[in-house]
């Protein structure tokens, strides 16, 4: 299992974690402590294995706030957040297709590359951390030749995190279930997304109440190891969470392309 950093300021109180291989989908309950999991998949069938961290400011396990994670059987052996996505996609393509016999829906699905999938959703994370990580050291060597040190990895070109779960969800999906899937639905670009920090929602809200000695929390777990850079979509509202040691607060986000605004809803939630 994913190891979970407490640093959050977020308890984990369980794993909820779902199969699916076309049959009927079956859940089993982890615990926090948890480092591995032993699982019964058919052979012969693809399998998606998600992961739900449920947490202790999820109201119920039907809507968590962070992102599962998750694997592909037979290509993967170890569940991952990177992972997530694919493996959500499969699980739901198999709820889609419910109506089918179990053997149609497996033929169904072997249509489809799922290798492939996970393995460009692999790289392109893997890539985007490489850029990030260069960057944030060439802002860190540009400024100590500044003077004003103004220079940060959030107006770099380069530090653009790539998060699958940005990606156009309904392309993608109905793309695998028509047979029209392209690998350019899996592309972040500049043109679709922005990053967001902090210090931006600070100045938006104008609120230190909120955001004067937080931290902020985004839904997909390998993003918050990005020293507080966050991506989201143009004119798609995401959601995260600003924690203090005396409150939590849900924090929707638009930003409005157009305006060049930042556009937020904001939602207390009881410790």
């Amino acid at each position: 299992m994913p190891e979970w950093d407490e640093s959050f300021g977020v308890g984990l109180e369980y794993w909820l974690i779902k199969t699916s291989d076309g049959s009927g989908e079956k859940s089993v309950l982890a615990g926090n402590v948890s480092r591995s999991v032993s699982l019964e998949v058919d052979f012969e069938k693809v399998t998606a294995i998600v992961a739900y961290p449920i947490t202790n400011i999820d109201a119920d396990a039907d809507s968590p706030f962070f992102k599962p994670a998750g694997c592909i059987y037979p290509y993967q052996d170890a569940i991952s957040y990177v992972q997530g996505f694919p493996s959500e996609i499969l699980r739901e393509f198999y709820a889609a297709n419910a109506h089918f016999s179990p053997s149609e829906i497996s033929a169904a699905a072997k249509q489809f590359n799922w290798q492939k999938l996970t393995q460009t959703v692999e790289a392109k994370s893997e890539e985007a951390e490489r850029n990030f990580e260069e960057a944030a050291q060439k802002n860190i060597q540009e400024n100590a030749a500044s003077v004003s040190g103004s220079l940060t990895a959030h107006n770099s070109e380069s530090t653009t995190f790539y998060n699958p779960w940005n990606c156009d969800h309904d392309a993608i999906f109905s793309g695998i279930q028509n047979g029209s899937f392209s690998a350019s639905y899996l592309n972040q670009t500049k043109s679709n997304i922005t990053s967001i920090t902090l210090a931006d929602l600070k100045s938006a809200s104008n609120s230190e109440r909120l955001f004067g000695c937080a931290s902020l929390l985004g839904s997909y777990i390998p993003e918050n190891a990005m020293e507080g850079l966050f991506v989201l979509p143009y004119n798609e509202q995401r959601e995260f969470l600003s924690i203090s040691n005396e409150s939590i607060y849900e924090i929707f986000v638009t930003f409005l392309k157009k305006e060049k605004k930042i556009v937020l809803a904001i939602n207390s939630i009881p410790l």
